[in-house]
């Protein structure tokens, strides 16, 4: 069974290679004993300190960094909770373009729509997305309660929605769409449907009105 609990195992078998590259000392095994404890502290305490991160604008938007390495364990058995209690996961580009490659070829009447999420991160609803999180009896209270913490410290940057340039953030998107997925999964027009992250790819019979489709969709993606 699953460990979602934040214990000294779990934390410490989410170090990577990259982490020794970037803090050395960690094969020191009291500075990493220290590391993976105040990471198990936060989690307790859900970040009673505000969390040290460094905000950087890339095409206009706001991109967010962990910088404490304590913090960044946190937060990967975060996404890793979510990703394994939920089984939600992001496509992978190779597979869709071979997918689609493999569609195209069959000959049959289509119609293809290629579309975007406009402002993606930043269109998510954090208030409605964590009273769905704690409806859902799978998920952690700690899990949920550092998730809600760390919203809440990047409010102060005048953030709307989920911060770019963390894992986690990815995740949690992942889990919103969920819903939509489903809608298109199971739409009777829709042959063909795949999203990576903000963009989408879908093929239909044809047979729909373009303009009631495109709304339909957009009305179940803010549903979501």
């Amino acid at each position: 069974m699953f460990d979602q609990s934040f214990t000294y195992k779990t934390i410490s078998n989410l170090i990577r290679k990259s982490d020794f590259a970037k803090n050395p000392d960690l094969i020191d095994k009291d500075f990493k004993s220290q590391i993976v404890n105040r990471c198990i502290e936060n989690a307790l305490t859900g970040f009673t300190e505000n969390i040290d991160i460094t905000k950087n604008f890339f095409n206009g938007k706001l991109v967010c960094k962990i910088k404490l390495l304590q913090d960044e364990l946190l937060l990967r058995k975060e996404s890793e909770n979510i990703k394994r209690l939920t089984s939600v996961k992001q496509q992978d580009r190779d597979s869709i373009v071979n997918n689609l490659i493999c569609f195209l070829n069959e000959g049959v009447s289509y119609k293809i729509y290629k579309l975007d999420i406009k402002s993606f991160y930043e269109s998510i609803d954090t208030v409605e997305m964590l009273q769905k999180m704690k409806k859902d009896i799978a998920i952690s209270k700690p899990t949920i309660r550092t998730i809600e913490t760390l919203l809440n410290n990047i409010d102060g940057f005048g953030l709307k929605g989920l911060p770019r340039g963390l894992q986690l953030s990815a995740t949690l998107s992942e889990l919103i769409m969920r819903k939509f997925d489903n809608y298109c999964q199971n739409h009777n027009n829709i042959f063909y449907y795949s999203r990576y992250v903000d963009d989408i790819i879908i093929i239909t019979s044809a047979l729909e009105k373009q303009s009631e489709f495109i709304k339909s969709l957009e009305m179940n993606i803010h549903n979501g």
